[in-house]
């Protein structure tokens, strides 16, 4: 390592993803429609019984029959008893009666026709309804983006749809969850969350809970009657070329460090699945990193052997680990750029090219911006403070405004206060 103190920058931002740099794939959910089933069979329950609806309490095997209707199972005998395979109780729905599997002889599920969860919202004491996978869905892969996704139909919420690692709630990275409709048998709308499984999930065993939580102490309660769910599926999207560039792409940025006259910068970035080496390019030169010049080319992380740092690379730093040509100090206001490219023992992936300024010591982003017209007269003027040390200092700010350019550039308070 460096005798210097080295700034780690993690990356949390999802860059887009080149073409050809992405695979995507569907991983089975094992009956993701919610099927109810003859104990024991393949024969699935028959929506063709008298008016009304059946369900169950609980999934899995043998789920009991509620209600004064039994199942016609689809080889034309009957039972109070149903296999709803594929999704268990989770242990915080434990003690819900709510926790249901519909059938409805209207034929509500323009999908299938067929069973669905009913999660109920507010009904029911607002306990919610839950569903989880009975079994692991595979293994988490790092780099690798799943969303699940679902069909619902009705009013209860707010919905839970959740991807698990090794029986833990990941963070999601991104959603989307709809107002949803009450017509029954139409308004069916496709919900999906995603989450984006860094390194640090490789490994772990996947699980997929669907319905609507009993809120926690504290917590909002349920609202609405109930929502029906059906059609859960995931997929896999695996992005082969690096990504998550720090600092971020298109950023305006404070250097890591000084460096003699000038500064330091310590890059990183998130490596493609499954990628073995890593080349980057450094220039403040557009066309030098685009075109892979050799005379700007970084090669491998220095460190790559060392955890937590087998991503990261350091310029404008005068250390041996440095390319010679890297060496030179950077400049504030000055935008550099940058690129790797992965590769693994069969593929090569070339990356994105990335950008980012060295913030200056002095004002910038003004509000209005700069050289804008037609500005209202009481408007607010802001800007952004510049790259400053601030720490246990009083910040002042001297505004000069007026119509005359000179007179503003040349202002300082002592000599022209009429400005």
């Amino acid at each position: 390592m460096s005798k210097r103190d080295i700034l780690t920058i993690a990356a949390v931002a999802i860059s887009a993803l080149a073409v050809g740099q992405v695979q995507a794939a569907t991983i089975n959910v094992p009956n993701g429609t919610f099927h109810m089933y003859k104990p024991g069979t393949s024969y699935t329950v028959s929506a063709t019984f008298p008016e009304g609806n059946i369900w169950t309490t609980g999934m899995g095997d043998n789920a009991p029959i509620n209600g004064d209707l039994e199942a016609i199972y689809g080889d034309g005998t009957t039972g109070k008893a149903v296999d709803v395979p594929g999704w268990i109780t989770p242990i915080e729905s434990n003690g819900n009666p709510t926790n249901t599997c519909d059938l409805f002889t209207f034929g509500y599920d323009d999908t299938d026709g067929s069973s669905c969860l009913n999660a109920f919202g507010g009904w029911s004491g607002g306990n919610g309804t839950l569903a989880e996978s009975a079994d692991s869905l595979g293994n988490i892969v790092g780099g690798t983006i799943y969303t699940v996704s679902a069909m619902i139909n009705g009013d209860g919420g707010p919905f839970t749809l959740e991807l698990r690692a090794g029986g833990v709630a990941m963070t999601p990275s991104s959603s989307v969850n709809p107002i949803t409709s009450t017509s029954g048998t139409s308004g069916w709308e496709v919900i999906s969350t995603t989450y984006t499984a860094d390194i640090a999930y490789a490994g772990q065993p996947i699980t997929i809970v669907a319905g609507t939580k009993r809120p926690a102490e504290g917590e909002d309660p349920l609202y609405g009657g109930r929502s029906r769910l059906d059609n859960v599926t995931l997929t896999a999207t695996r992005n082969y070329g690096a990504t998550n560039p720090a600092p971020a792409d298109g950023s305006r940025t404070p250097p890591s460090g000084l460096e003699g006259d000038g500064y330091y910068m310590v890059m990183s970035f998130t490596p493609g699945c499954g990628a073995t080496t890593h080349t980057a390019y450094f220039s403040s030169t557009f066309d030098d990193v685009n075109d892979r010049n050799p005379a700007v080319r970084l090669g491998s992380p220095p460190y790559s052997e060392v955890p937590e740092y087998e991503t990261t690379y350091y310029v404008g730093l005068d250390d041996p680990v440095v390319p010679e040509f890297a060496r030179t100090p950077l400049e504030r206001g000055v935008t550099y750029y940058w690129s790797v490219d992965e590769s693994n023992d069969t593929d090569s992936y070339p990356g994105h090219v990335w950008s980012y300024t060295i913030a200056g010591d002095s004002a910038w982003d003004p509000t209005p911006a700069d050289g804008e017209e037609m500005v209202p007269i009481d408007g607010t003027m802001t800007w952004t403070l510049g790259d400053l040390v601030t720490t246990g200092l009083t910040l002042t700010y001297d505004v000069y405004i007026g119509t005359d350019e000179t007179a503003v550039a040349d202002a300082n308070f002592y000599d022209n206060p009429s400005v």
